[in-house]
């Protein structure tokens, strides 16, 4: 790709996400950036979606054939990550991914070993498909580019020595996507929708520190996780639910929790649930060796 001429996006998908990707284009500095193009599995909404955003309606093949496409931005279900993102590639457009990267859509009888063995399959025929066409791979993860994020990075680099722990948590009120309460479209349900948020945050910042003092990143070794449907249990059910955003016979966990051991002997916990009111809550602890770093994304208490 030529980078002195403008970076030309085309969207497959128009609702919540797309939006908020396509006014972040909006505020790229640095290159030109043109929305040409976008397709949803509502044509209306692909329809109302190019009038606001300067695009043409497309469908999903014309957006991946286009000419004037340089890269493919999917906001679509889980499930459809692998399918199109591999027909990106193979097509030689860049491919952007929303958070989780796949998942394994199966009814959740599925035995985990075979889940973690078709999720596994699935990224890593993303990769090679990319890797193939020569196109580049980016998994939209949000928290790494959060500014207290890259500022305990900057601390921790300035402070110097390995992070020992930390602890992240993205919880709310319960999702409003139908799709992430069923494991056969959204692959889970809180611990992968939400925990990927402070995984990759953690994910990141240990990868960072590695290169940083020994050459290479840190990379996970282990993991341990508990899940639950709170919202299904008796008590809350005699409770009633006035407040919490539940689906009755969702077959996903609405909380669950992490282990995770690296490399290195240092650990992560991360939590994501839709069992919490009062809005979003986005935090990460860092618990260093010469710091601490205390990132209260939302609420954000900096002021």
């Amino acid at each position: 790709m030529d980078e002195s001429r403008t970076l030309r996006i085309g969207f497959i998908g128009a609702g919540f996400s797309a939006r908020l990707h396509a006014e972040a284009y909006h505020q790229v500095r640095g290159v030109d950036v043109a929305l040409t193009r976008v397709a949803a599995a509502r044509p209306e909404r692909a329809a109302q979606f190019a009038k606001e955003f300067g695009a043409v309606a497309a469908s999903a093949e014309e957006v991946l054939a286009a000419a004037d496409v340089d890269v493919v931005d999917f906001c679509v279900p889980t499930s459809l990550h692998a399918p199109l993102a591999i027909k990106a590639a193979r097509a030689g457009k860049h491919v952007i991914i929303e958070k989780p990267l796949t998942g394994c859509f199966a009814p959740p009888t599925t035995a985990r070993k075979e889940m973690l063995r078709r999720a596994l399959a699935d990224s890593d025929e993303i990769i090679a498909a990319c890797q193939k066409s020569g196109v580049r791979l980016c998994y939209a993860e949000n928290w790494v580019y959060a500014p207290p994020i890259q500022r305990a990075r900057r601390l921790l680099t300035a402070a110097g020595g390995p992070i020992l722990r930390i602890v992240g948590e993205e919880s709310h009120g319960g999702t409003h996507a139908p799709i992430n309460k069923r494991w056969e479209t959204g692959g889970g349900g809180s611990l992968i929708g939400k925990g990927c948020h402070p995984l990759g945050a953690a994910l990141y910042l240990k990868a960072d520190e590695g290169r940083r003092l020994r050459g290479r990143p840190v990379r996970p070794r282990a993991v341990m996780a508990e899940t639950a449907q709170l919202t299904e249990t008796e008590a809350f059910t005699a409770a009633g639910r006035p407040f919490l955003n539940t689906v009755p016979g969702a077959d996903v966990e609405d909380w669950g929790t992490l282990l995770l051991t690296f490399d290195d002997g240092t650990v992560a916990q991360i939590t994501g649930g839709d069992t919490v009111l009062g809005g979003i809550r986005n935090q990460l602890a860092v618990y260093a060796a010469r710091a601490v770093v205390l990132c209260n994304i939302n609420p954000n208490d900096s002021v």
